[in-house]
């Protein structure tokens, strides 16, 4: 799948998806045949040489993305303006790498098929080009298509995070609806031998049914997750925080002396 002679793109413009403003996706979102194309030479000298840059060949749309353009994220991962170019998650072509540098061999080459998932936030992705970070990329393996690289660069983070589960134990999963929570539950109970795995989301239902099929859902908006009696009475031990905050109600139940639902470090 690699090609070292794949050419560089001199155009000027190309065919991206814009998002105009928060708000509803099928009245925010249009495809615009002049969008500028993107330039390592557009980014400062520092950052320009961990970038590369990809012909774009499939992208994934993901929870987060339709997050940002809800407006509800908007001061932890909103565009710096309006318009933009949503998602993050996706798989192309390499035609541009940065300025050579004598002491760091790139593990790149034009012409690499590669994967990669978003770094500063999900954006940029959907258009015929696309700046990408060489470290949260790699070269896509032959047997794996264009559409499911794009779909499993998201989910690199529950690799790592499923690799400090440990066979038999309890995992909580805040979160447990999105890209990376979906991918986790079935790496921990498929590959680490998670003996229970319980999820906290607003989509208890998606929860439950296959592929994901966790033993319990709560949803955070009708129940407290830090006060379910099963969970206090046989804590967890292992909570997988992707909803954030979470360790603050860890804290608070320590000071305040109260029946935790994870274990104490001393209990193992």
């Amino acid at each position: 799948m690699s090609n070292d002679q794949e050419p560089e793109t001199k155009a000027e413009t190309m065919r991206a998806v814009q998002g105009k403003d928060y708000g509803d996706i099928d009245e925010m979102l249009s495809v615009q045949d002049d969008v500028r194309v993107p330039y390592l030479a557009d980014l400062p000298p520092k950052k320009r040489k961990k970038f590369l840059k990809i012909r774009t060949l499939a992208v994934s749309l993901a929870p987060g993305d339709c997050r940002v353009l809800s407006g509800n994220t908007r001061e932890l991962q909103g565009p710096p303006s309006m318009p933009y170019i949503p998602c993050g998650d996706c798989c192309g072509i390499v035609v541009e790498l940065p300025p050579e540098n004598p002491k760091k061999k790139l593990p790149f080459k034009v012409g690499d098929r590669v994967a990669a998932r978003f770094l500063e936030g999900p954006r940029d992705a959907l258009g015929e080009y696309a700046l990408v970070h060489q470290a949260v990329c790699d070269v896509v393996p032959e047997e794996i298509s264009s559409d499911e690289a794009a779909a499993l660069a998201g989910a690199s983070p529950a690799v790592a995070l499923s690799d400090r589960i440990k066979p038999g134990e309890r995992v909580l999963i805040l979160g447990a609806s999105g890209g990376v929570g979906s991918h986790v539950c079935q790496l921990i109970r498929n590959e680490r031998g998670a003996s229970y795995i319980a999820g906290v989301s607003r989509n208890c239902s998606r929860l439950l049914e296959a592929p994901l099929a966790y033993d319990k859902a709560v949803d955070y908006t009708k129940e407290d997750p830090w006060s379910v009696p099963e969970w206090t009475e046989n804590p967890f031990d292992v909570i997988i925080d992707l909803a954030g905050g979470g360790w603050l109600r860890i804290l608070q139940a320590v000071k305040e002396k109260k029946t935790s639902i994870v274990k104490p470090a001393s209990a193992g």
